[in-house]
């Protein structure tokens, strides 16, 4: 490791235990440079990197008439009663990034699985004075061909975004949930304002909600968090979740971090040391 400039080596004892937790991109990362990995002379993990994919987010814009007042939600000042709500009950805009409306769109694009077919949007209350800005999210959308991979030239590992999601069933679904909320926003009077782009459409990106990367009994094994291969390595973050989960990944790393404490708690317990070997 490198700390302030200075590179030492530091070795787990006999009985140690290394907690990998870096997330879907840094931690297939980690172990892919490290040696772990598909093909690799270290262990071969054939699932290690594999099925890289995000929630895709689309921004879209409307114009606000003067006559709604609409204020831009000012986080370094919130009102004294958005500040006291969240200190007292941990309630209110404080308890986001900003003052939200949220709801959910069914794109009505088909599709065999039902539980693809659900789009997140939410409300920024202005972008100024002028301008409402409104997300659409897909939350769970159907697994591309994503993955980190390493360059054998340089033994770096890279992040391949290209394939992250089904490209053209994302579109679909995003254009789908974007009409209704077109038409919805323009029957209460605020126009969509068009992008300079040939469809009108802001690009689809990433919201930065990366997993999938060392996916539960593939790359590790759910019952001991222990990478496939090693006796030593546990992941513990989204890295290892086999797909999008319909809630916000923050939820779902919650859920996790609290069972995979418990999993190594009991599993590492000094009592078990012994029985290591027979697993």
């Amino acid at each position: 490791m490198i700390n302030h400039g200075e590179e030492s080596i530091i070795s787990l004892a006999d009985d140690g235990l290394l907690v990998v937790s870096g997330g879907g991109v840094k931690t297939p990362q980690l172990l892919l440079e490290s040696g772990i990995g598909p093909g690799l002379e270290g262990v071969k993990n054939e699932y290690v990197g594999k099925k890289l994919s995000d929630k895709p987010i689309r921004e879209h814009t409307f114009e606000a008439a003067p006559k709604d007042n609409i204020k831009k939600y000012d986080l370094d000042s919130p009102p004294e009663e958005d500040l006291q709500r969240f200190l007292e009950k941990g309630e209110g805009p404080l308890s986001q990034f900003g003052a939200l409306l949220v709801g959910m769109i069914d794109p009505d694009v088909v599709e065999d699985d039902e539980r693809h077919n659900l789009v997140e949007f939410f409300v920024n209350p202005a972008l100024d004075d002028a301008r409402i800005s409104v997300f659409l999210v897909h939350l769970t959308p159907k697994s591309g061909n994503g993955a980190i991979i390493l360059d054998a030239s340089t033994g770096k590992a890279t992040r391949n975004w290209a394939s992250q999601w089904d490209a053209e069933y994302t579109k679909q679904s995003l254009n789908n949930a974007f009409e209704t909320l077109k038409g919805a926003m323009e029957e209460a009077g605020y126009p969509y304002i068009k992008t300079d782009l040939t469809d009108g459409m802001n690009p689809i990106n990433g919201m930065n909600h990366p997993g999938g990367t060392c996916e539960m009994d593939k790359c590790m094994d759910s019952e001991t968090l222990l990478v496939k291969g090693l006796d030593n390595v546990a992941v513990c973050d989204n890295s290892i979740i086999p797909e999008q989960a319909i809630v916000h990944t923050a939820f779902t790393l919650m859920a996790m971090s609290l069972h995979g404490a418990d999993i190594l708690k009991d599993f590492w317990n000094k009592d078990n040391i012994a029985d290591r070997d027979e697993l």
